[in-house]
């Protein structure tokens, strides 16, 4: 790691599940007298499914969860993405000319021009959290400068010593 890079001295795996599980089979496999390693890949199978990745390190774990919950990228919705939160488009003068109605005529948006630009008259409900961004819903937010999206890394379970908890452990005081 270069200085300053990350608030924490660790590594960062992100690969494909079945080759995470496959070196956890493989490891415990070549040690079978070790119970911690199979105990390890039994544990970790059941929860290498979807997109993830493991972050491995000694340093303070509330250092790791700032990093992971403050490095969120905001991005533009793209065609056949499930989305992941509603989009709405608020009632108001947009910046696109009155050419552009076509747009929100196919996404059934009731509009009217004022000033030479058009004006949305209702809010509206655009997408729906999970719901598959169409082409024209995608067009449109484009067109409008909207980004509605924001990706990043979501803190899922910590492992510590053949031990698995939640993220809200970190959140713990003295006082809970």
């Amino acid at each position: 790691r270069k200085s300053g890079e990350f608030p924490f001295e660790g590594k960062i795996l992100m690969g494909k599940n079945s080759m995470m599980k496959k070196v956890l089979k493989e490891r415990a496999a070549a040690d079978p007298s070790n119970a911690v390693k199979a105990l390890q890949y039994d544990k970790f199978r059941t929860l290498l499914k979807g997109n993830l990745g493991l972050i491995f390190t000694n340093d303070d774990l509330n250092a790791v969860s700032e990093m992971v919950e403050s490095n969120v990228k905001q991005a533009g919705a793209k065609v056949g993405a499930a989305a992941p939160c509603d989009v709405f488009i608020k009632a108001g003068p947009t910046t696109l000319e009155p050419g552009q109605t076509s747009f929100f005529q196919a996404l059934n948006i009731h509009t009217k021009i004022t000033k030479g630009n058009i004006e949305i008259l209702s809010d509206v409900h655009l997408i729906k959290e999970g719901d598959k961004v169409g082409p024209s819903e995608a067009i449109l937010l484009k067109k409008m400068n909207m980004n509605p999206f924001y990706y990043g890394l979501k803190l899922h379970m910590i492992y510590d010593q053949g031990s698995f908890y939640t993220p809200e452990i970190l959140k713990m005081t003295d006082e809970t």
